[in-house]
């Protein structure tokens, strides 16, 4: 008899009332509104069978009256897929392990958007695409800036300061009148003038063959050839030789460019060629097509297509598979670099289809990120005598993964900090000290052990400097773009202040010196110019910041200066 295996679906991460809560243990429809959790037994598992990729838990276990339960972040409502090369969509198929036992399960999560629109990329599909890129131009950028010490580049390969990544965003906000970042972009840029002389002075090989040739060219033979001549007819060479118009067997050099570095170049062009059209296409369009990007993107694609009919590669057969790297594509500074390319082009449309199916992780990582630069920002913005508002006590690095972790590219625990918080003299509250806090860390803090259930994306735990006093401010990030429901971000507020008064109650009741609990909420806009922010009476502070990364930099000042009321409001 199958077991029964309960699943409690949150339609938003803090969700603690009945309508905002679905149970199931079957095939189920919902509505989606961007971040959805599910909340089940520890002992339970979740399998995604199209890529085969186990659902990552939200923060560390937490304790309720049934026994040990832990949060799951879901995937997007709509998942992307590749058939012939081309994006399409499908319904989320989930598996669940329960022991031995595993159950298939079809969630139908409704309003949630298609990666497709029209037959092209969405807006939304692009916006994902420039998160991911975004992260990897901040890994290249930095890379350009350090030293060439082996020991500086190996201890900085994916390590940026904090600082760096302010400094990062600010740079983007030169990019407005350019369409945005690609792979593309960066090979076309790194590889223009360098594809024609791998090309016309390809690598090629001599060929030995076994052939019949006239006497006074032979100039090598081998036992195979030697064999040949002994069977033939006659005792003298010349006589030998006559049969066949006095040719015998002997070894000849044929130039060969049907290499492995050559297959791989000769793919490369026909890769660089698709995916500059594509861009060219979908990003560039009429808007952006006198844009310095836009131009040196279709001059690519040009010397790409010219390229690809050279007579050294007209003869060089197509790959059949994966490619595993021979000593020349390794070490020969010429394919070295095509090959490091080639790896990238190859990855970009798995790791665009991941990053699509795990968005909402993805922008969890970019509210974190905001986080803590709008933080930093603060030691800029004195107050009236002069004293920054909020002071790092270290620097900080924040560690940066090279290839997306189901769309989380940010390490836990890198996070700035800790800060000495100085509020105004006004306020008479005192020093305060803030550190950052990853929910994956949450039970290594004292005032966050028992905060995994609800459903915060990082934790600002503020502690008074002489007293026992704390405060915590829950963050939580939703990615509202991603669904097709225009929210109420005023019934959004009052929802998650009614889960903290909640939460704040229950807590307390069974712990002493228990921590004043209030939130925030960072809400993704696809088409917002600007910070909105939405804080009803009584109810918890909403920010919706635009989704596109050139727009964050300009938008930093005003989400500090909310920020830092947030924080104020709290230790009052």
């Amino acid at each position: 008899m199958a077991q029964r295996v309960d699943i409690q679906i949150r339609l938003w991460p803090w969700s603690t009332t009945r309508e905002e809560i679905v149970t199931t243990n079957d095939n189920i429809s919902f509505p989606y509104f961007g971040s959805p959790v599910i909340v089940v037994a520890e002992n339970i598992k979740f399998l995604l069978p199209k890529r085969n990729e186990q659902f990552v838990p939200h923060g560390t276990p937490f304790t309720s009256l049934q026994g040990q339960y832990r949060l799951y972040e879901m995937p997007h409502g709509v998942l992307a897929t590749r058939e012939k090369n081309f994006l399409s969509a499908v319904r989320q198929n989930m598996m669940v392990y329960s022991g031995n036992q595993a159950l298939n399960l079809k969630f139908n999560p409704e309003m949630a958007m298609s990666p497709l629109y029209g037959g092209e990329p969405s807006d939304l599909a692009k916006t994902v695409m420039a998160w991911s890129q975004f992260f990897d131009d901040c890994i290249d950028g930095y890379k350009r800036k350090i030293s060439d010490n082996q020991l500086t580049r190996q201890a900085s390969e994916n390590q940026l300061p904090w600082q760096e990544i302010y400094k990062y965003l600010n740079s983007l906000t030169e990019d407005i009148n350019e369409p945005r970042m690609a792979l593309i972009v960066h090979i076309a840029q790194q590889m223009h003038t360098k594809l024609s002389p791998t090309v016309r002075m390809a690598r090629k090989i001599l060929l030995r063959e076994r052939t019949l040739l006239p006497v006074e060219r032979i100039a090598e033979t081998d036992t195979a050839c030697l064999r040949w001549y002994i069977r033939q007819p006659g005792d003298t060479m010349a006589q030998k030789a006559a049969s066949h118009r006095q040719s015998l067997m002997g070894i000849s050099r044929k130039e060969s460019f049907d290499t492995l570095e050559n297959k791989v170049l000769k793919d490369f062009l026909m890769r660089c060629k698709l995916t500059a059209q594509r861009y060219m296409t979908i990003v560039v369009g009429k808007q952006f097509s006198q844009s310095s990007r836009g131009k040196s993107v279709r001059q690519f694609q040009n010397i790409c297509t010219e390229l690809a009919m050279n007579a050294n590669l007209q003869n060089v057969s197509q790959l059949r598979s994966r490619v595993k790297p021979n000593y020349v594509l390794q070490s020969d500074i010429r394919y070295r670099e095509i090959w490091q390319n080639y790896q990238r082009l190859l990855r970009q449309e798995d790791e665009e289809d991941r990053s699509w199916d795990w968005q909402s992780r993805t922008w969890a990582d970019i509210t974190r990120m905001l986080i803590g630069a709008a933080l930093l920002s603060m030691k800029e913005k004195n107050l009236n005598d002069g004293t920054p508002f909020a002071s790092p006590l270290m620097q900080a690095s924040m560690f940066v993964l090279k290839e997306q972790r189901l769309g989380c590219r940010i390490v836990a625990g890198s996070e700035p900090g800790p800060f000495v918080i100085t509020p105004d003299k006004n306020m008479k509250s005192g020093h305060w000290i803030l550190e950052i806090v990853h929910p994956e860390d949450a039970n290594a803090h004292v005032a966050t052990t028992d905060l995994a259930r609800t459903g915060g994306h990082l934790y600002l735990v503020l502690e008074r400097i002489g007293r026992q006093e704390r405060r915590v401010i829950i963050i939580w990030a939703v990615h509202t773009a991603s669904s097709t429901h225009n929210v109420d971000c005023n019934v959004v507020s009052c929802s998650a202040q009614v889960s903290l008064n909640f939460h704040e109650a229950m807590l307390g009741e069974y712990q002493t010196n228990f921590p004043k609990l209030s939130g925030m909420i960072i809400a993704s806009d696809l088409a917002g110019e600007n910070v909105d922010f939405y804080c009803p009476t009584g109810g918890t502070l909403v920010l919706k910041i635009p989704a596109d990364p050139r727009k964050w930099a300009s938008k930093l000042e005003d989400m500090a200066f909310l920020l830092q009321e947030c924080i104020e409001k709290a230790i009052q």
